[in-house]
């Protein structure tokens, strides 16, 4: 399918690959309520589409993704490049017929889908650098009145007593209204101008890929994370001439027989990469730069200028210390030579590619062939003792040796000795399996829980996410599951077995104040592209800012039953006012959780740790009856971690989010497997397994620091069985 999209109407052109049959549409109006009507006949079908990247394609992607369909983003100047130099009829409906047709025979120039969070941190970049061209243009205003007037020509009349010289200026009323009113603005484009400096600063300080683009000669804040946000993903790039003209610093060419035109910079490209760029460059002239001979040799050449441009194309230049990741030596094997250059682990591409992106990008490494340096190689940590130095292998205590701890419970002073070479899944995990009939499969998966390692994908993913939930314990022991929220990078991995955590639970939830060496549970969840990662680890060291988690295990889990919603962090809500404590649910917990079509579910092991995990299905598949919950089971991956930890431990802690409104009811208390007939009332996808819970402890507020848009419910949510919110019958 092709798609022609203005703000008015979007007109599609599209082949049924099993008839040969071409149909046409239209959407009008071209919202996304429009788009979604006119989309929905398409469900459930295999869907490629293509459509340029013209202002609001970004509702229009998430629209075809929501139904599952391949997108393709059109480069629109190269596409109508294609058409030819023959003038030919220009509509709507043709251009649509030649995206499809483009599609079809591959020959389509595309554009890199930037996941969400760099679309939303590159909206932030570029609207700092619009208000900041603003400002220089009302600047320019002012120096052009003072000129036209015939006063003396002055620099920086923003900073030091240029104001107050300004103002003693002899100017008429009508200049010295003009003066007056441009200051207004550039007092007003200030004032919107420092949270936004003031948050992008944070980011960039907090942010790994940041942080290693500053380690680069001349690169602050501002300008790594406008690099970042504008330049994406770098793997993407084959070489860096596509990194130079996608800046839009490569110089244009006009030349025919003997005659030749002077070249200009194309600016076929980000304003704000460019500009990101020039200035790093600029400070090349610095007499400490690293570029300094270069700059002064091209000086004296061309002039300042141009040799500032020419630094900055030398930043996006595949050497070691550059931007880009250095290609690997020699010449690659002819089996090689159509794919891309490996470049992994990279400190650009760490943070912005997530699950599913950049799928062309193949990582061709083979053994005995050099790997780029991983940023996050092992290293001893000052809290664990290097497992390789250990005279026995096969055990690995893990006490923590990071300092006295003050609680007088045992399991906050030290944490049971672990087994690696017992691996596998544990007794209750294995029981749960071998009565579900799915020991042989689960069995493949037991790899996933060896010692685990927060390199390559799982690194990336962390960084990436903006939403988590903890599963620990508080200071009286019990086991709560609450949520954490924040900007991407708030979730560090600063070695392969540390996770730093820059977020705690806000004041009023129950683990508030975290106590150290304790074993917790992490879920960190991407909702738009429903994807998931498990990390079981101890709690090494706690501040009211931030936690340190050293790392056992570390699993990705399957989309299955995440409803696609986009999460944000909302730092506005005021997450620990009216926080309800009790021992019993009240009607509007009763409210929320039966109208929930998410909750997170937290357990415990005796010698493995806690866990947390997610559940999900059709709003109601939670039951509320006589105070007491319960839900089916669905159909998983078969490793039943939570079933088994409950099996051993029927200690549990449950957290039900809204993302609408903030609002959370956490609950601490006792839960148990029952297995039941397949299919009766209540087991909605007929796996003859149902969970109870019994609350002891109920918080609920708003505690929550992230809220969410529409939703987007999971195609397989089994549909609801038997009389909603009565209790079900069980076979124990």
């Amino acid at each position: 399918m092709g798609l022609d999209q203005h703000r008015a109407q979007i007109t599609g052109d599209w082949l049924d690959t099993e008839t040969g049959e071409v149909k046409r549409g239209r959407v009008a109006p071209a919202d996304r309520a429009g788009v979604r009507r006119f989309l929905e006949r398409f469900r459930g079908q295999e869907l490629e589409v293509a459509l340029e990247a013209t202002t609001g394609w970004r509702f229009v992607v998430e629209e075809l993704r929501g139904i599952g369909a391949e997108v393709h983003l059109a480069e629109p100047a190269e596409t109508a490049g294609l058409k030819g130099p023959k003038k030919r009829a220009k509509g709507d409906r043709a251009d649509a017929r030649h995206l499809r047709e483009l599609l079809m025979i591959k020959r389509l120039p595309e554009s890199w889908i930037p996941p969400d969070h760099i679309l939303d941190l590159r909206a932030r970049v570029r609207l700092r650098h619009t208000l900041s061209e603003q400002r220089g243009e009302w600047q320019q205003r002012i120096q052009a009145t003072l000129y036209h007037h015939g006063c003396p020509q002055r620099r920086q009349l923003m900073v030091g007593d240029g104001r107050e010289w300004l103002a003693a200026q002899p100017l008429p009323a009508t200049a010295r209204e003009q003066v007056t009113v441009a200051l207004a603005m550039i007092g007003g484009i200030d004032r919107q101008m420092a949270p936004l400096d003031q948050e992008l600063r944070a980011y960039a300080r907090r942010q790994v890929g940041c942080k290693a683009l500053m380690a680069h000669y001349g690169i602050g804040e501002l300008t790594a994370v406008t690099i970042l946000s504008e330049l994406g993903d770098c793997t993407r790039f084959s070489s860096s001439r596509q990194a130079v003209r996608y800046a839009g610093l490569d110089i244009t060419v006009y030349q025919s027989d003997q005659h030749r035109a002077p070249g200009h910079i194309s600016r076929q490209g980000p304003p704000a990469l460019r500009w990101a760029l020039y200035e790093a460059a600029q400070v090349a002239r610095r007499p400490g730069s690293p570029d300094r001979d270069y700059y002064m040799q091209a000086a004296e050449r061309v002039g300042g200028n141009r040799a500032c441009l020419s630094v900055a194309r030398k930043l996006l230049k595949p050497a070691p210390g550059r931007l880009l990741p250095p290609r690997p030596r020699g010449r690659p094997r002819k089996t090689e030579r159509p794919q891309r250059f490996p470049q992994r682990d990279h400190p650009i591409k760490h943070h912005v590619a997530g699950p599913g992106a950049n799928p062309r990008v193949v990582d061709r490494s083979k053994a005995g062939r050099p790997r780029a340096h991983d940023p996050l190689s092992r290293q001893p940590c000052a809290r664990t003792p290097d497992a390789r130095s250990s005279s026995t292998p096969t055990t690995r205590t893990t006490r923590l040796t990071c300092g006295p701890c003050t609680s007088k419970e045992p399991l906050m002073s030290a944490l049971t000795p672990v087994d690696p070479a017992a691996g596998g899944f544990h007794e209750g995990e294995l029981e749960v399996q071998k009565r579900s009939g799915v020991a042989t499969q689960a069995a493949r998966l037991s790899r996933m829980l060896a010692r685990g390692e927060l390199r390559g994908g799982f690194a990336h993913f962390l960084t990436d996410r903006t939403f988590a939930v903890l599963t620990a314990r508080d200071a009286d022991g019990r086991l709560w599951t609450s949520s954490l929220s924040g900007l991407p990078g708030f979730l560090e991995p600063t070695s392969l077995t540390t996770l730093s955590i820059h977020a705690v639970p806000g004041p009023g939830d129950p683990l508030h104040e975290l106590a150290p060496c304790q074993p917790v549970g992490l879920a960190a969840i991407e909702f738009a592209t429903r994807g998931r990662v498990r990390v079981n680890g101890a709690l090494s060291a706690a501040t009211p800012q931030e936690v340190h988690v050293e790392v056992e295990q570390a699993y990705g889990n399957c989309p299955q039953y995440i409803q696609q919603r986009r999460v944000t962090p909302d730092r506005t809500a005021e997450r620990h006012s009216m926080v309800r404590r009790g021992d019993h649910l009240g009607p509007e917990e009763v409210a929320l959780i039966r109208g929930a079509d998410t909750f997170f579910i937290g357990t415990a092991h005796p010698t493995r740790g806690a866990d947390a995990s997610h559940r999900g299905g059709p709003s109601g598949f939670v039951r509320v009856h006589d105070g007491e919950l319960w839900w089916p089971d669905y159909t998983g991956n078969s490793m039943f971690n939570t079933l088994g930890n409950l099996a051993v431990d029927p200690t549990a802690a449950l957290l039900f989010p809204d993302f609408s409104s903030g609002r959370t009811v956490q609950l601490s208390g006792m839960a148990r497997v029952e297995w039941t007939t397949p299919g009766t009332a209540g087991d909605d996808d007929a796996t003859g397994r149902l969970v109870r819970f019994t609350p002891d402890q109920v918080v609920a507020g708003r505690l929550l620091g992230a809220r969410a848009e529409a939703t987007v419910p999971y195609d397989d949510n089994p549909p609801l069985s038997g009389s909603p919110n009565r209790p079900a019958e069980s076979h124990t």
